[in-house]
């Protein structure tokens, strides 16, 4: 794929994203081609890097300091936030996904993905109720900017 496809597919919203894949899944049957699974993985040990995920690998280790990768989403919520349902829904959906739980680490010279047992999730919070409106979404906008800036250690 070209660098200019993948900035334009990188700039779809998820809506965009989801429409495009199912545009490809459908094209793909009508055209009889099998429609690849992702097999299951089995074992407990080190697993292989995908293509893709080699490609990523190797990014990270020239750029160690980029954020590149990162695929920020930012949600304003309105209303009271129940902290402890929100803690369980990160932790579940982190146990329910190995992907969240992956991290790739040199072993024997090349990158292996390690799937880590689940755990709770670090949800940290900044409560900017004191402050008035106008200044809650300044400090709001430099914390989202922070986060979005801050590299993703692969390992």
């Amino acid at each position: 794929m070209s660098q200019e496809l993948a900035d334009r597919i990188a700039g779809l919203s998820p809506a965009q994203r989801a429409r495009l894949e199912r545009r490809l899944l459908a094209r793909q049957a009508r055209e009889g081609e099998a429609v690849p699974g992702i097999p299951r993985r089995t074992g407990d040990g080190p697993a292989p890097l995908s293509l893709a995920q080699e490609r990523i690998w190797f990014l990270e280790q020239l750029d160690p300091e980029g954020a590149s990768f990162n695929t920020p989403r930012v949600l304003h919520l309105r209303g009271h936030l129940n902290v402890p349902a929100l803690q369980a829904a990160f932790d579940a959906l982190v146990a329910r996904h190995e992907a969240l739980r992956t991290r790739f680490v040199l072993q024997d010279g090349r990158p292996a993905q390690i799937v880590m047992p689940a755990r709770a999730v670090p949800l940290p919070l900044d409560d900017l109720s004191a402050l008035e409106p106008r200044a809650q979404a300044e400090a709001a906008a430099a914390r989202i900017d922070a986060i979005v800036r801050h590299p993703f250690n692969l390992d």
